[in-house]
């Protein structure tokens, strides 16, 4: 592959963009982020894009994974469980030296930051879902401080990252990433799917009736209207409420809906407000955006876990409970949009989704034709929708940074074993 070229003119013009970014006055209720945002998004679209957007980005991507992100995630975790207790983190996380002092403040900062979002998280949730009015500058600032305490809260493992880059932990770990693994035996996965595979009009089936929805008050601002829905998940085992965050333009004609599943790891709802999101764009084309919250993610976190660590801890258990649930959702959110006002009576609804969120999309369309009309999605927009489970878990570059497929075979499970439930989690 050849590297981009990059001339004199071109670098001349990416400066222009960016002088012409920065000189740009601020636009009507354009926050300092925002701006910062678009500066980037400017940027991005010229030659520094197309040096960005390459093969070798994953390459760089895999290795930040391997040696930082999925590591450091176990770490948080551990820190979660000890709840700011040094005896308690050591046992959770075994390491072959005494926590210095910047690290014991780290492990007592992520114990606060987590009191704190819980507090947070209680007022946003008891504003947003009140009976009675609320102020709007209130639910502003409330969500304000949900996204930035969130963001600190999962920030705040930087302070450990040192057990992580330095290889400080001891040599009986139990795998890389720290996973805890529960792989369960055939007989559990057996009695709690088992059943879907032999009735496949039930295997995804929508319930009837749906499920109560309940929406928030409303926030408008850049021209956007943002609130949220809550409803029992549909998911068999999953027995939670479903979140999902519902955006659509504040003033112009409403053309149709697209509803979002979101990948591995990917929290969206608990970064900073105003974050880089192509999703945004589409809303200001007249599209309303339903970006439903991945179970076992954000707020559907279990305790003491790292987003998404479930479904590998529990494997293969732990990828039949998501997508039960995830499938439904989605079924149960394009019945809920089908029934919203939109510039047209009969306005489009489509589904869409990346890595994860895209094999749930793809289960989606594989299974519609055993739902209600309400429920069926008129088109998909599927990125990166994966591979067979068995393949995944046994070869995905992912699942073995992961331990998985180590943790499979050590708990008997072969390949002809997950192909029996692939009805249950490959489209076809």
């Amino acid at each position: 592959m050849q590297a981009p070229h990059t001339s004199a003119s071109s670098s001349s013009s990416q400066s222009t963009l960016n002088d012409k970014a920065k000189s740009e006055k601020p636009r009507t209720g354009e926050t300092p982020r925002d701006r910062r945002n678009r500066w980037i998004k400017q940027a991005l679209s010229g030659p520094l894009g197309d040096f960005v957007f390459r093969p070798w980005v994953d390459k760089v991507g895999y290795t930040a994974l391997n040696t930082l992100t999925v590591p450091l995630s176990a770490v948080w975790a551990a820190a979660v469980r000890a709840d700011g207790e040094v005896t308690r983190f050591r046992a959770e996380y075994p390491i072959s030296r005494p926590l210095i002092a910047a690290e014991r403040w780290a492990l007592r900062q992520i114990a606060a930051n987590g009191r704190k979002l819980a507090q947070a998280d209680k007022l946003w949730h008891r504003a947003f879902f009140s009976s009675h009015s609320v102020p709007h500058e209130r639910l502003v600032f409330l969500e304000t401080a949900r996204r930035s305490a969130s963001s600190r809260w999962r920030a705040s493992a930087m302070g450990l990252a040192r057990l992580v880059l330095q290889k400080d932990s001891a040599p009986h770990a139990q795998s890389p990433s720290r996973v805890r693994f529960a792989i369960p035996g055939t007989a559990e996965v057996e009695n709690a799917h088992g059943h879907r595979i032999t009735n496949p009009k039930a295997a995804f089936a929508i319930p009837s009736p749906l499920p109560q929805i309940d929406r928030s008050h409303t926030i408008t601002r850049n021209g956007k209207r943002e609130y949220w829905l809550r409803f029992p998940s549909p998911g068999s085992r999953m027995g939670d409420a479903a979140y999902a965050h519902v955006t659509e333009p504040a003033e112009a004609p409403i053309r149709g809906s697209f509803v979002f599943s979101s990948g591995l790891g990917i929290e969206p709802e608990h970064m900073p407000a105003g974050g880089l999101s192509p999703l945004h764009d589409v809303v200001d084309a007249g599209l309303r955006i339903v970006e439903l919250e991945t179970p076992w993610h954000g707020r559907r976190l279990p305790w003491g876990y790292f987003a998404g660590e479930r479904i590998f801890a529990t494997a293969p258990l732990g990828a039949l409970d998501l997508f039960d649930a995830m499938v439904r959702e989605i079924g149960v959110m394009v019945a809920w949009a089908r029934t919203q006002p939109t510039e047209e009576t009969a306005a489009p609804v489509g589904i869409g989704g990346v890595s994860l969120g895209a094999i749930a999309g793809s289960l989606a369309i594989s299974h519609m034709r055993h739902w209600p009309e309400e429920c069926r999605p008129d088109g998909a927009f599927l990125i990166v929708p994966g591979a067979p489970l068995a393949d995944i878990s046994f070869d995905g570059a992912i699942p073995k940074l992961f331990g998985v497929d180590k943790a499979l075979s050590k708990a008997a499970w072969t390949r002809p074993l997950l192909d029996q439930y692939s009805a249950l989690t490959d489209p076809d």
